[in-house]
């Protein structure tokens, strides 16, 4: 079915692609997005709206409507420490920084989201607007310091929701599932002390390094034996630094990985068994091994109530195009913080197809060759549109 954009949205394709294209080429890591938030305000100001900067590098903007109701609506502002493929004319500007996570889409559909609501006198919008940018998605999380510092009062949003584009579904298309949609995600740093010594004489030092080999391989155990095979769960090590020269053998390992689960009860227990096994299999073989955890996200869990409204938006806009999705990801998103208040926000997050391989936009999150189809920009802005006119 074709889909029906108001002209308005249509008129607004080109200035989503101008503040995407500017975000993208200036891009910056989480809590040092001053420039960002300044090309922000600076846009704002020039929709005849007001804006606030809180948690340093976040930006507010209320936009008054004919009733005090008021919807939230989030977008992240930060970058990824990723060197971007070069070649693109658009490319980012600033070294070993890249757009990889499509955080300047979601920044610049939220702009023209701010931009075609200014057009509107204040009575003739629906009900009060509320647009979040946020810093520091990527780590160390920029929602808790946001809310923190009062990004949520006066006035207090009843919902809150937001978008995030999606590089394995083509433009065009938009997904979404009630319950659980993204996976809770704790940093882990586990740090083994051994006692260096010569290569020659592995009896005179104690080795860390293969404790560490020991311990990489009993923690997926967690996963295979000690945990419900039904229960989505994912514990990856994805670093390990040890040693300085092939003859001397180190005196102390560190490795980092992830922990992912949906499930509180299950997050709780295997964090409590990494310490165990860290602890206990290290002091065994004459080490001392400790675990921290740090940059903790909850899972995330959009409202049903909210999840079906947007999906019979979603439906009537873009029919077979807008799809449930059947199994949420283990991907994570700080965006659930603005649900676990004190008064239990319901919030919802939905994905943007943004790939397209005719244009050869097919890198994936996190990488290099990552890039978004600017086709689906408005297709974001429309599902905003028709979703804000029926919730109010």
């Amino acid at each position: 079915m074709p889909v029906q954009f108001d002209k308005e949205v249509l008129s607004l394709e080109k200035d989503m692609i101008v503040f995407r294209r500017y975000i993208h080429q200036h891009p910056e890591l989480g809590f040092q997005e001053e420039n960002t938030a300044s090309y922000i305000e600076e846009n704002i100001k020039s929709f005849g709206l007001k804006s606030a900067r809180l948690a340093k590098t976040g930006v507010v903007v209320t936009i008054p409507g004919k009733t005090q109701k008021t919807l939230g609506i989030r977008a992240d502002i930060d970058a990824l420490p990723v060197q971007e493929v070069s070649g693109r004319s658009y490319g980012s500007q600033n070294q070993g920084i890249h757009h990889a996570c499509g955080h300047d889409s979601h920044t610049s559909i939220l702009l023209g989201l701010a931009k075609y609501y200014s057009s509107f006198p204040e009575q003739e919008r629906p009900g009060t607007l509320k647009l979040f940018f946020q810093p520091a998605e990527e780590g160390p999380g920029g929602a808790k310091p946001m809310i923190e510092a009062g990004a949520l009062d006066n006035p207090k949003p009843e919902s809150i929701i937001a978008l995030h584009v999606d590089s394995n579904e083509p433009a065009g298309t938009a997904n979404v599932r009630e319950g659980d949609f993204t996976a809770s995600s704790d940093e882990i740093i586990i740090n083994i002390e051994g006692d260096s010594g010569h290569g020659a004489y592995p009896h005179q030092a104690i080795d860390p390094i293969p404790v560490a080999a020991d311990i990489i391989s009993i923690l997926q155990r967690l996963i295979t034996r000690e945990s419900d095979p039904l229960e989505p769960l994912v514990l990856t090590i994805g670093t390990i630094n040890a040693g300085t020269r092939h003859n001397v053998i180190a005196g102390s390992v560190e490795m980092t990985g992830t922990l992912r689960t949906f499930n509180e009860e299950v997050r709780a227990n295997i964090k409590k068994r990494i310490i165990d096994i860290v602890e206990n299999h290290s002091k065994t073989l004459r080490c001392k091994g400790t675990v921290k955890y740090l940059d903790s996200y909850a899972s995330g869990y959009n409202d049903p109530e909210l999840t079906k409204s947007f999906v019979e938006i979603g439906k009537n806009l873009m029919g077979d195009n807008f799809k449930i999705r059947p199994t949420p990801q283990m991907g994570a998103e700080d965006f659930y913080e603005f649900g676990y208040t004190n008064d239990k926000l319901p919030v919802m997050m939905y994905f943007l197809g943004c790939r397209n391989e005719e244009k050869g936009i097919t890198g994936e999150h996190h990488s290099p060759e990552f890039d978004v189809d600017e086709d689906c920009f408005k297709y974001g802005l429309q599902l905003y549109v028709n979703f804000i006119n029926s919730y109010f």
